[in-house]
């Protein structure tokens, strides 16, 4: 016969079972407590890049090296998740929205997000150069021999100069600054039945050894001048000495 315990009797047999479950469930509840609290964590780390569709409005710094030149960057001009990390990397891009040059937030999230004014947001990638010389410097070495015919003026103060289709550049025209001993130079993909974005490229050399390159909507081309000189402004700020 199996002996009872002496505390043990029918009549406090519900209680011990309910302080026996109640230790349990709290047990329970402590862990749980402890998964939501760390979840709550995460969330709150990553929630801004969710909540945004991958974009950032943190304005947290990162501290990104390319080669010999070290650059310091708010997370929400950084356009891919995977980039805003702190350490060395072989290409960094960026995302800024004309003319105030500032990345992703709140206000300004239906530009970032292919919505109204979409067309004012610059895309910006830097890397180590892998050429002797940027796209002004290639005007005359490489691109003039693909003209096509006579470059046209156009009214704010650059030549447009359409592309041979043997240079590889289908549909694209050359614009450069006029009178110029290193001319502004940028390529534009026309706007044609196949291409409903039209955008333009430009390279640039930047610190000690960076190419930048930024693309642009063709509507901003008029605006080039200060755009090419708040595009320099902006990265030189990033550029630590």
């Amino acid at each position: 016969m199996i002996q009872q315990s002496k505390n043990f009797s029918p009549a406090n047999a519900p209680l011990f079972l309910s302080m026996r479950a109640s230790r349990i469930f709290f047990g329970l509840s402590a862990a749980a407590f402890g998964a939501v609290i760390v979840g709550l964590l995460v969330i709150k780390s990553i929630g801004g890049e969710i909540a945004h569709g991958g974009h950032s409005n943190s304005i947290a710094l990162h501290e990104i090296i390319i080669g010999n030149d070290v650059l310091s960057v708010t997370a929400n001009m950084i356009r891919f998740p995977g980039q805003r990390v702190s350490g060395s990397s072989d290409r960094l891009d960026l995302y800024a929205l004309w003319p105030l040059m500032n990345g992703y937030s709140n206000i300004h999230s239906d530009a970032f997000n292919a919505g109204k004014d979409r067309e004012k947001i610059i895309f910006l990638s830097l890397e180590k150069r892998s050429m002797s010389r940027d796209m002004a410097g290639r005007v005359d070495r490489v691109y003039s021999q693909f003209f096509d015919g006579p470059a046209q003026p156009t009214a704010f103060g650059l030549m447009r100069q359409p592309l041979s289709v043997s240079s590889g550049l289908v549909d694209e025209d050359l614009y450069l600054e006029i009178d110029s001993p290193y001319p502004f130079a940028t390529r534009c993909v026309r706007e044609t039945s196949a291409i409903g974005e039209p955008y333009c490229l430009r390279d640039i050399f930047m610190g000690r050894n960076l190419s930048l390159t930024y693309r642009f909507h063709i509507s901003l081309l008029p605006e080039w001048a200060s755009m090419e000189r708040m595009v320099r402004k902006r990265i030189k700020l990033m550029l630590v000495n």
